[in-house]
């Protein structure tokens, strides 16, 4: 929602509970360092434990 890019994620859900708190995260506000966070390129970790 703090972008200008049409974005539209598909959401399913089996209550009409879990449909209330889903919209009810248009009201959502991030900050600028929270989006900056997000936008980061994730960079994966080695795996530890497994041969």
């Amino acid at each position: 929602m703090a972008k200008d890019a049409v974005a539209a994620p598909i959401v399913g859900t089996t209550s009409f509970d879990k449909l209330k708190d889903l919209i009810g995260a248009v009201e959502v506000k991030l900050t600028e360092e929270d989006i900056k966070y997000l936008e980061e390129p994730y960079k994966p970790n080695s795996v530890v434990g497994h041969a």
